[in-house]
C-alpha cells in the first residue's frame, strides 16, 4: 500500500512536470559594444562564485553592486549549483592586482592588494566582477575603468553597459 502511494506521487510529479512550461532563458547581447566576448554567467542568469579570497569582505561589497542591476544574479555557490567563478588568492611581485580568465577563475594579487584600502580592494573585485559579467573597459567614472580607484559605486557607463548586454 506505501509502495502505491509513493508511485502515485511520484507519477503526479512527473505529470505536473510535463505541463508546466518550459523556462525561457535570456543570453547576453553579444553584439553590444561593451561586450567582452565572453562571460561567466549560465544560462539561468546567474553567476555562482566558489572558491576563497582574504578580501572575502570587499569581494561581498562588489557582489552587491553589481547584484543590485537585478538581472544577473550573482550568489554564493552551493552543493546544488555548478560553480561559473572561482575565487583564489596568489602572490606575484608584478603591478596587477587581480585576473579574471575566460575559465571563470578570478585571482587576487595579494603582493599589492595587501597595500590597498578597502575601497580600493572593493574596486578591484567590483571591476574584475564586471569582467565575469562580460563587461570591457570603460572611461573613468567606472568601476570598469581600467586602473584601480577607490571607487565604490556603479558610473553611467557600467550601468549602460550592463543593461546593453543583460536586459
Amino acid at each position: 500500500m506505501r509502495v502505491a502511494k509513493v508511485v502515485s506521487m511520484l507519477m503526479c510529479v512527473i505529470l505536473l512536470t510535463a505541463l508546466l512550461p518550459g523556462e525561457v532563458f535570456a543570453a547576453p547581447n553579444t553584439s553590444s559594444p561593451y561586450y567582452l566576448g565572453w562571460d561567466l554567467v549560465d544560462s539561468g542568469l546567474h553567476c555562482d562564485w566558489g572558491g576563497s579570497t582574504k578580501y572575502s569582505a570587499q569581494w561581498n561589497n562588489a557582489v552587491s553592486i553589481w547584484n543590485s542591476m537585478g538581472v544577473v544574479s550573482i550568489r554564493k555557490d552551493t552543493m546544488f549549483t555548478v560553480q561559473d567563478v572561482e575565487l583564489y588568492d596568489y602572490y606575484e611581485v608584478s603591478s596587477v592586482t587581480a585576473v579574471t580568465y575566460s575559465s571563470g577563475k578570478i585571482g587576487f594579487n595579494t603582493y599589492n592588494l595587501d597595500n590597498c584600502t578597502s575601497d580600493e580592494i572593493t574596486n578591484t573585485a567590483a571591476h574584475e566582477l564586471g569582467h565575469a559579467l562580460g563587461i570591457k573597459h570603460l572611461s573613468a567614472g567606472n568601476i570598469m575603468y581600467p586602473y584601480q580607484t577607490s571607487q565604490t559605486w556603479l558610473g553611467n557607463g557600467d550601468r549602460t553597459a550592463y543593461n546593453d548586454i543583460w536586459k
